[in-house]
């Protein structure tokens, strides 16, 4: 969360996603949470690993996550040094940490090819109950995991993350931030119009507002300053910066 003052809000998608993080480390099984981008998936990680009691190795996919880029990350994830030797090689070295690092959380999951969430299961085969492996990403991840039964086979928990409808942000955005407390209808209908439930735009525009109200001097959230901020922000919002919640 990027806007002072803000909250952590557990939504029921967000409590879901956390049961099945937390059934995945407890359990030693290989799971999935996948949705659109900006609905909190990420977010569900960071708070999961800050406050699970055994370290969570954390991955985050290169870009066109090939086999080698997924090994080498996943080695430089273990070992917090720089490789840029052979697959095989890193491959062998990742297998001798997975002993004494056997949790590992892949981000951007949606970036794998096939062959490197092949891999990653191969892993998991011979490691069996004493390695658990949560994947997180877009829905690309799961369209290419289901490509093949036997990777298919081995995700335990699956939870497609989705925005908020639009009860759950009226009910959601007190508990996120103050300025929200008391917010009528018609200011509420102008940022559901441009938010959609989606909590990474939520974030960023809170985040704008709340310098639009200390330069202003404004301590109460009305109609008039969400559609200047709106109107400030112009498509930014419909296309919020990459790291945001």
């Amino acid at each position: 969360m990027n806007a002072p003052g803000a909250h952590a809000v557990n939504t029921p998608g967000f409590e879901k996603a956390y049961r099945i993080a937390q059934m995945t480390f407890d359990q030693m099984r290989m799971a999935l949470i996948y949705g659109p981008p900006g609905v909190g998936k990420s977010f569900v990680c960071d708070e999961f690993r800050r406050e699970y009691p055994k370290p969570i190795t954390y991955i985050v996919v290169p870009a066109r996550g090939s086999e080698r880029k997924v090994v080498r990350a996943t080695l430089e994830a273990l070992t917090g040094l720089h490789y840029n030797t052979d697959t095989d090689t890193m491959e062998r070295l990742v297998r001798e940490h997975l002993t004494e690092h056997p949790c590992l959380c892949f981000d951007e999951a949606d970036a794998m090819e096939l062959e490197a969430f092949e891999t990653v299961r191969r892993w998991r085969d011979e490691f069996k109950e004493k390695l658990a492996i949560l994947f997180v990403g877009g829905r690309r991840a799961w369209e290419v995991i289901s490509q093949r039964d036997r990777l298919a086979d081995r995700i335990r928990y699956k939870h497609e993350f989705q925005p908020l409808t639009k009860p759950q942000m009226r009910e959601a955005l007190p508990l996120y931030h103050d300025i929200y407390q008391d917010l009528d209808l018609k200011t509420f209908e102008t940022l559901w119009a441009s938010c959609r439930g989606v909590f990474r735009r939520i974030d960023f525009f809170t985040d704008e507002v709340l310098t639009q109200m200390q330069a202003d001097g404004i301590r109460k959230l009305t109609p008039q300053i969400v559609g200047d901020t709106l109107l400030f922000m112009g498509t930014e919002l419909a296309m919020p910066r990459k790291g945001r919640r």
